[in-house]
């Protein structure tokens, strides 16, 4: 039995949770629960509405609550600040032999048994990040008191090699191993979140979750396995092979899922069952998927161009980095 989780609050995560959930009851097979943590309202995230909870019921989703600590102590929001609740989500005690934690932003494109995704499964299963994006591991392995690995991974889109450093997006877990994993993955966060810590090494702050769950797996030595780009496709980066698609689909944003035909035919089914989460998201999506073709003509124009000027500047970070990068 496999435990699927994810987590949603108020706001576009509803869009995208509904969406990720109606393409897991359309396609996934096999003995699987899902449940979707909320996490407890506080001054910088709502609880997610009734239309929501509603939809959940009526697709036998298990809803629960959790506390994020972390955001709770807080005063102020920061980038990347929000990410900690896929963290304290999975702290939840799970019955299921396999966890499968995913971000609302994935979606399951065609018929895939559950067992496909958690065979093999020693102790946690994770792609490699999309970009190796972090350098100086081996300051922050030393700041936080942990050896650094020999080992290395391959990036699945600059193919560069780098110190263990995954993907957080899809998290394959054998549940017997992770309450310890959690537990020093929240403290690792909370380490990386310090700014005596931060401030001498500097770090892309949105993607502490992921520096953070590598040093977790460091420090319980835990024998981590490759997910196959699969379950995981960074779509944002790579183009689908309509011959070969993918199962799980990373697509990050709603251009993503308007420019992928194989993406916008599945949303545009959902959207003819539940248009009134439409409705409520933001004007991006609603503009995207809008029924007047001016608007969304004009609006898909404006987000093409501002993603061929992102993948430019992609590009040439990773030919810096194949003559630049070194890992110090």
């Amino acid at each position: 039995m496999v435990a699927i989780i994810l987590v949603c609050h108020g706001g576009e995560l509803e869009l995208k949770a509904a969406f990720l959930i109606y393409s897991l009851r359309k396609n996934l097979r096999g003995n699987y629960n899902i449940y979707i943590g909320i996490p407890s309202a506080n001054r910088f995230i709502s609880e997610p509405s009734p239309m929501f909870i509603s939809f959940c019921i009526k697709n036998k989703v298990e809803i629960y609550n959790f506390e994020n600590t972390y955001l709770k102590n807080s005063e102020t929001i920061k980038e990347g600040d929000l990410v900690s609740n896929k963290i304290f989500a999975c702290c939840r005690s799970f019955e299921e032999e396999h966890i499968v934690f995913l971000d609302t932003d994935i979606v399951l494109l065609q018929n895939l048994d559950v067992k496909s995704l958690v065979s093999g499964t020693v102790s946690i299963k994770l792609k490699p990040a999309n970009r190796a994006n972090i350098t100086q591991w081996t300051k922050i392995y030393h700041i936080v008191d942990l050896q650094m690995p020999v080992q290395r991974v391959v990036s699945s889109i600059d193919k560069l090699a780098m110190p263990p450093y995954f993907n957080s997006g899809v998290i394959v877990m054998n549940s017997q191993f992770s309450k310890k994993l959690i537990e020093d993955w929240q403290k690792y966060f909370y380490m990386l979140s310090e700014e005596k810590i931060y401030r001498p090494i500097k770090y892309p702050f949105f993607h502490r979750d992921q520096i953070s769950l590598s040093l977790a797996i460091c420090s319980c030595r835990m024998e981590y396995s490759i997910l196959d780009e699969k379950f995981n496709y960074p779509v944002r980066g790579k183009k689908i092979n309509k011959n070969s698609p993918p199962y799980l689909v990373h697509y990050h944003n709603a251009y993503s899922v308007y420019f992928e035909r194989q993406l916008r035919k599945e949303f545009l089914e959902f959207k003819k069952q539940y248009p009134d989460f439409l409705e409520e998201a933001k004007s991006i999506w609603k503009d995207l998927f809008a029924e007047n073709f001016v608007i969304r003509t004009r609006v898909a124009f404006s987000e093409y161009i501002r993603f061929k000027k992102y993948k430019a500047l992609q590009y040439f970070r990773t030919i810096a980095k194949r003559v630049f990068i070194r890992y110090i």
